[in-house]
Order: C-alpha cells, then structure tokens, then sequence
C-alpha cells in the first residue's frame, strides 16, 4: 500500500473541517506529548536545527494555494529565504502574493517548533532507498507570519503552521523528502493558516503547498496529482499549465 504522507495521515485524522482548521493545527503544535503512532515521542528540535532548512524551505516547484471559502487561487512566491544568525530556529522570508491582478510583496517569518522522527524508514517505490541508505527522516512542524506591504490595496498579514517533511542521507545531509515522490499523495511544504486585512476584521482561509494544497476541500479532484474541480475554473483556475 502507498505511503499516505503526514498531512493526509495524521493531520485529516485529528482536525475537522476547515473553519477550524488552525484551531487543531495549533493544538498539536503545543502539545508535548503528540507524536502519532508512526512517530517517536520525544522532540529533536534542538537537534536538527542545528541544520540550514533555507534552501529546503524554497520550494522545487510551484506553490499551489487557494484564498477563502471559493478557492480563489492564491499564488505564492518566495524571493528569499534565509536563516536568522542569532536564532536558529527562525527563517526570513521575502515574497509575493498574487490573487487575480493584485500582486504584492511580503517579508516574514517561519520559526521551527518540533521536529519528530519516524520509528521507521520511508524505503520508497520498489525500496529504492533500501541501497541508498538514509540515517533519519522525519516531519518538522513550524510556524509562519508574513506581512504585506500595508501601501499596497487589499493587503494584510498571512500567518498560521507548516509542515515539512525531511530525510537525513546516509552521508549525514539534511534533504528535503522526496522519497514518496510517486505515490499519489506525494506533497511537502505545506502551510495551513488564515489571511487577515489590515484594518479591518475580514480574515480568510488561505492554503497553499507543493504538489497538492491542505484542507483544499472539493478543489483537487485529482487521483495521481493536483486537478483543479471544473466549477471552481473561474476562481483562477484555468491555467492549467501551471500545476
């Protein structure tokens, strides 16, 4: 049976529906003593950041996301990534954001929480890494915020949790998990939180990540990768090219 990554394995089986959604996200972000059956208890936080997560936080292909209850499509674009000397734990982030024509720079922060190793290996199609070799692996949860330009209309602040998941080689290097790459629910760098305007008390879902989008509802009707549902076309979907 094909792996089910993190996301789809662990986080659907304890959240509800997507208005509460950053709730039980946040939930088991603070709670110490989650890890999931697939997973060892304790948390190695201080042990792995000790490694540069800057180039594997930059995503390997273009994010997909979505903005409110209509899945109006959410393009998301990192310009920089880069690790805060005096805190390990804490990335700088450079962006944009672009929903429909309004495009806009943003700066922030993602900051690593836990991170928590498998009991056992991912090996991958046809064990492939069963030769290869690989010391650990395992899931790192994170928190964001990113800011938008308040001089730019119709913009506000991002912040919410992250989920990225990670494989140390047998030559002791940090890489980003791709080892379930053929399995139909291969996704990584996933960001679950809302969107709030500046000034006002309009707040939106706003999903995004690589190869499919958390939460994202009837919007991806794909079985072997991400495929838009045909209704929600009109909300920025028709691009097909780019996904």
């Amino acid at each position: 049976m094909k792996l089910v990554v993190f996301v789809t394995m662990v986080l659907l089986s304890i959240m509800g529906a997507r208005g509460q959604q950053s709730q039980g996200w946040d939930q088991m972000l603070k709670d110490p003593d989650f890890a999931g059956e697939k997973f060892k208890s304790q948390n190695r936080v201080d042990h792995y950041v000790t490694h540069d997560f800057s180039t594997l936080f930059t995503p390997r292909t273009q994010f997909l996301g979505f903005i409110g209850d209509d899945f109006q499509r959410l393009k998301i674009y990192y310009t920089s990534i880069s690790r805060i000397p005096k805190d390990p734990r804490a990335y700088r982030v450079d962006g944009i954001s672009i929903v429909k024509s309004n495009r806009i720079t943003f700066s922030g922060e993602i900051r690593i929480n836990r991170v928590l190793e498998y009991k056992q290996h991912r090996l991958g199609l046809d064990d492939r890494m069963k030769d290869i070799g690989h010391k650990a692996q395992g899931v790192l949860f994170a928190s964001y915020k990113f800011a938008e330009d308040r001089k730019q209309p119709n913009s506000g602040v991002f912040e919410g949790s992250m989920v990225f998941s990670w494989y140390l080689d047998i030559d002791g290097v940090m890489q980003y998990d791709d080892i379930e790459f053929h399995s139909d629910s291969f996704r990584n760098n996933q960001y679950l939180g809302t969107w709030t305007q500046y000034g006002s008390s309009i707040r939106k879902v706003a999903n995004w990540g690589e190869y499919r989008i958390p939460f994202s509802g009837d919007l991806d009707i794909g079985a072997g990768e991400f495929s838009p549902n045909p209704k929600y076309l009109e909300k920025g979907w028709r691009d097909r090219e780019l996904y």
